[in-house]
C-alpha cells in the first residue's frame, strides 16, 4: 500500500454538512502528500456503514495501516478541522513509525 495513512470522509445523500465538509477538506488535503483522501457514500453500501461503524454523517476517519487512529462526527469549522487534521495525521505517522 503506497499510502499507509488514509483520510476517509463518509457522507450521506443530500447532506449539506457533508458537502460543506468535503469542500473544506479538498484544499486542506493538498498539504499531506503522504496521505490518501477518499470520500465514501454511506447510502451506497451497507458494508461501508458496518465496516466503519457509521452512526452519523458526516464522519471523518483517519486510518494508519488500515487501523483507525481518529474519528470525528458532524460538521467541523475550517479552522478547527485543520488543527484536528494536523494533530491526528501526525499521530497516524507516529503509529506507522512505531509499527515499522
Amino acid at each position: 500500500m503506497d499510502n499507509k495513512i488514509e483520510v476517509i470522509l463518509i457522507q450521506g445523500e443530500s447532506c449539506a454538512s457533508c458537502y460543506s465538509m468535503e469542500q473544506t477538506l479538498l484544499p486542506l488535503m493538498k498539504k499531506y502528500s503522504d496521505v490518501k483522501f477518499k470520500v465514501l457514500q454511506a447510502i451506497d453500501s451497507q458494508e461501508v456503514v458496518l465496516r466503519y461503524r457509521i452512526q452519523y454523517v458526516p464522519t471523518l476517519l483517519i486510518l494508519a495501516n488500515e487501523k483507525e487512529v481518529a474519528r470525528v462526527r458532524g460538521f467541523q469549522p475550517d479552522e478547527i478541522l485543520e488543527i484536528w487534521l494536523d494533530d491526528k495525521i501526525d499521530q497516524a505517522r507516529k503509529e506507522i513509525i512505531k509499527e515499522d
